[in-house]
């Protein structure tokens, strides 16, 4: 079924075709790099050079800055007008929507996984079903097969979402790997959704039955329900109705304030801004619990992403401090760790950049491309030398070094992250404690680190499908330098 005009984005006017000088081969690779995976769940890109040449032949020189926006709108308008490059066009799409659902499943994984007990290949085979996307989706009648990646491109309406948010709320909202995640305990709904569309009464069936607190404490979160109910409910409410959408954000301090304002005044007095921030909050890790014990799931015995606020005077119950702080702590460290392994690739790569500025500065283009289809695009070194224009490999191992380029990373790394952990523990442990735990925590991150970079040179080494934290973060950085 094709797209209807109204849902096509203005298109621009037809692009010229490359020059012969132009290159193909910086076309971004989403979109002729096929998502599938292997019997075991692996990845196994599959390259398409039909969409490869299509783009190349009909994006103006420059496409490898294109915006994401411009090359789908084209792709688009051509699915829709163009009859003998439909197939094409609609397979550069697919190809986009299959390296978007991987990503997300990556996402998925680094939040939750290690937490949870789960991995990205778990998820894949729920989501990533694309076999070959060169057939289109208006020959396909409602008997045939019909892939996710081909689906959400029939749903997609780009007045309403990007693609690649479509695809995000597509891959979260799926029926089967949201089962999945809740037979593991994680429930895909945010805190202020949860609250947004639990209404005042259950409240006393989940926290009085269900949670065996007592009437004060089920009273309280009813008067804040109520009150939350009143300003943010009313605020989507309205944001709605003058076309706003989106999803359920945190409160603004403006609408905790007028919360505050609703709340009883004996309550109120007890609750800073932070401490109704978290008592939402935890009200939101009640409701959860329930909502997966009640769909058939393993109930946490923690929240999924709620900050542990000491509960105020007859407020809702705390968990156990210690239990509490150390969870606390493990997140704040994830976060942390990411952080600082973005900035170090970051720091390093801008280096190296400078340096081969300043000594040989018709490398700089090489190196980059030859980094991103190493470690993204998952070439071999022989094609990769094919591609940037050199007659061995060797020659881009040389050019790479890569075993140095993890050197400095790791350094810079560990350097960072010895200074932002001993910040974050300042919060958990008393000053002349932490002064004794200084060798231990230098100790425990060059483990961590260390262990990090074997993971990422094994993968170099083995060309390993399984895209480390290491990898994730580079090309990440990469993909920004575009």
């Amino acid at each position: 079924m094709p797209l209807s005009p109204t849902m096509v984005l203005n298109a621009p006017p037809r692009m010229r075709s490359l020059s012969p000088m132009d290159s193909p081969s910086e076309i971004p690779s989403k979109y002729w790099r096929l998502v599938r995976i292997t019997a075991s769940s692996r990845i196994s890109p599959h390259l398409l050079p039909t969409a490869k040449t299509y783009l190349a032949q009909h994006l103006t020189k420059g496409a490898e800055t294109a915006t994401d926006t411009a090359i789908q709108a084209y792709l688009l308008s051509q699915w829709q007008a163009a009859a003998d490059q439909i197939t094409v066009a609609e397979g550069c799409l697919r190809c986009y929507v299959s390296n978007q659902v991987e990503w997300v499943c990556q996402d998925l994984e680094a939040r939750f996984g290690e937490r949870y007990g789960f991995t990205r290949y778990e998820l894949f085979p729920f989501v990533l079903d694309e076999t070959y996307p060169l057939e289109p989706l208006a020959n396909s009648s409602s008997e045939t097969y019909c892939s996710l990646a081909a689906d959400i491109l029939r749903s997609f309406d780009p007045q309403r979402a990007s693609l690649s948010t479509w695809v995000t709320r597509r891959v979260r909202h799926h029926r089967d790997l949201n089962r999945f995640l809740l037979q593991h305990g994680v429930y895909l709904v945010s805190d202020w959704a949860i609250l947004n569309d639990t209404s005042v009464k259950q409240v006393s069936k989940i926290l009085g039955e269900f949670h065996g607190l007592s009437p004060t404490e089920v009273t309280q979160a009813q008067q804040l329900l109520q009150s939350y109910h009143g300003v943010y409910r009313r605020d989507r409410i309205q944001q709605r109705q003058a076309g706003g959408g989106g999803g359920c954000v945190p409160p603004t301090p403006e609408q905790l304030q007028r919360l505050a304002q609703q709340l009883p005044r004996a309550l109120a007095q007890k609750l800073s801004e932070d401490d109704l921030l978290g008592q939402l909050q935890a009200l939101a890790s009640y409701l959860r619990h329930y909502r997966i014990h009640v769909r058939g799931g393993l109930v946490p015995t923690e929240s999924l992403d709620r900050p542990e606020i000491a509960a105020v005077a007859q407020g809702m119950r705390a968990p156990a401090p210690q239990e509490d702080d150390t969870a606390q702590f493990l997140a704040g460290f994830r976060q942390v760790f990411d952080q600082c392994l973005q900035q170090a690739i970051a720091t390093v790569i801008e280096t190296w950049l400078a340096r081969l500025q300043r000594r040989q500065p018709e490398k700089i283009e090489p190196f980059l491309k030859a980094l991103r289809l190493f470690h993204c695009d998952g070439l071999a070194m022989g094609e990769i030398a094919r591609q940037i224009g050199f007659s061995q490999q060797y020659q881009v191992s040389r050019l790479l070094k890569l075993k140095a380029l993890r050197a400095d990373i790791r350094q810079h790394l560990l350097q960072q992250m010895c200074d932002r952990t001993r910040q974050l523990a300042q919060a958990y442990v008393d000053p002349e404690r932490l002064h004794h735990l200084n060798a231990q925590i230098d100790a425990a991150l060059a483990e961590r680190v260390d262990s990090l970079m074997a993971t990422a040179e094994t993968e170099a080494t083995t060309q390993s499908q399984h895209r480390s934290q290491f990898t994730v973060a580079l090309c990440r950085h990469l993909d920004s330098r575009r």
